[in-house]
């Protein structure tokens, strides 16, 4: 079982829905995308399709808060069903006038709620079980249709797995390949400095390429690579945001937006690897298992899926070693 997002034909859709209803137990919940342009008409779409009780729709002073939300989509007690389908009809026109409110819903579902019923649920909740739950993404746009996107779940350290300190990118055969390059291969490089001054020369010279370079001496937490993310990428944050320290799932929401920023690709060079978030090694491990996991595959193919008019753009991380 693999709880995954799909991409659809209309006809495609028809065949799954007879499947769908073939399995009485399986909750098949539909919306339609155009009229669902906004958070509140997101959440109220959801309260509906899926029963949500009247106990908690009614305290509502006007929609669901995204908290309540995951918490609620992660619940579905009341359903007494084996399986969960949400069908989105019209999906090229779904949240068009909140498209970041789009990309962080299609994450929440990737990241959160997917891989919450296909694992998560077992230690979660007393008693719980997993069950099957697939988004349909309905878009006459796909001509061949039926391509699936795989959970970007982030990795556990599991018996039989290595430990996370075993984690390291991987190594790339020319270390400057992708800077004369359009081609959309998002992935670490292993770079020793030499190659990484011969890279920076070559990408100033593209001039359409966002570069970042960050000095791993400099950021030895996680919170520390959240600020200078957000810093050098220019998160539309308030200042008070950085005073209070920028959250980890609000760097994951920016990186994989970045619609302020009209380039062709993005570029970030970690100097001085050995220290970079040396105070611990797990959340380093964490920040790159995600980069792997969550923000290469999205700008190397998913963000035209979610995100409104959404391209596909490079986006590769230099570690000079």
């Amino acid at each position: 079982m693999e709880n995954q997002i799909s991409l659809v034909n209309s006809q495609e859709i028809d065949s799954l829905r007879d499947q769908l209803y073939t399995h009485p137990n399986t909750w098949v919940a539909q919306i339609d995308g155009s009229r669902v342009t906004t958070w509140p008409e997101y959440t109220f779409a959801i309260q509906e399709s899926f029963r949500f009780p009247a106990s908690i729709t009614d305290g509502l002073i006007s929609h669901l808060s995204p908290d309540g939300y995951l918490d609620w989509m992660r619940d579905l007690d009341w359903l007494d069903s084996s399986g969960y389908a949400l069908i989105i009809n019209h999906s090229e026109d779904f949240m068009s006038s909140d498209p970041h409110m789009r990309i962080k819903i299609m994450a929440r579902f990737e990241d959160i709620i997917l891989p919450y019923w296909q694992k998560d649920v077992e230690r979660c909740m007393v008693g719980g079980k997993p069950k099957p739950f697939n988004v349909y993404l309905v878009d006459d746009r796909s001509t061949t249709g039926g391509e699936q996107r795989g959970l970007v779940v982030p990795r556990r350290h599991e018996d039989g797995e290595p430990p996370l300190e075993m984690f390291q990118p991987p190594n790339m055969t020319s270390a400057s390949a992708l800077a004369s390059s359009n081609r959309t291969v998002n992935q670490f490089h292993c770079v020793s400095a030499r190659d990484a001054r011969r890279l920076r020369k070559q990408l100033c010279r593209r001039q359409d390429m966002w570069v970042v370079t960050i000095d791993g001496r400099e950021v030895p937490s996680c919170r520390d690579f959240t600020e200078v993310m957000a810093r050098n990428f220019h998160f539309p944050i308030q200042e008070y945001e950085f005073e209070r320290g920028v959250g980890y799932n609000t760097y994951l929401d920016w990186i994989r937006d970045l619609s302020w920023l009209d380039y062709a690709g993005f570029v970030i060079i970690i100097e001085h690897f050995a220290d970079f978030m040396s105070r611990n090694s797990d959340n380093r491990n964490m920040v790159l298992m995600d980069f792997e996991d969550r923000v290469f595959p999205w700008w190397q193919t998913s963000m035209p899926w979610y995100a409104y008019q959404g391209k596909t753009k490079p986006f590769n991380v230099y570690i000079v070693d």
